[in-house]
């Protein structure tokens, strides 16, 4: 995101729920629990990168919040997380 002081080059009718990444619903922004979650079946997924173990895709489903995913990459020195997902349980935690 840019930090801009000069907010003139934007439409008169302009408002930040405009951007999809910053969506909000008419209703207003809605809190869950991670028992509530569990309750709805949420569970995550995961892919191998065109067959290859040390890179798993990992997102949620159902979708939830704005659908976002995770890479795992594998490596014999550690592991890392690019990027985060929605729902953390201890079978994600686990891969």
């Amino acid at each position: 995101m840019i930090q801009v002081n000069n907010y003139s080059w934007l439409p008169v009718d302009y408002e930040v729920t405009l951007y999809l990444g910053q969506y909000v619903p008419r209703t207003g922004q809605a809190f869950t629990t991670l028992a509530e979650m569990k309750q709805n079946g949420h569970e995550n997924k995961s892919q191998a990168f065109d067959d290859d173990d040390r890179f798993l895709s990992i997102w949620t489903e159902p979708k939830f919040g704005i659908g976002q995913r995770a890479i795992l990459i594998k490596t014999p020195v550690g592991n890392i997380l690019w990027d985060c997902i929605t729902y953390l349980d201890q079978k994600t935690t686990d891969w």
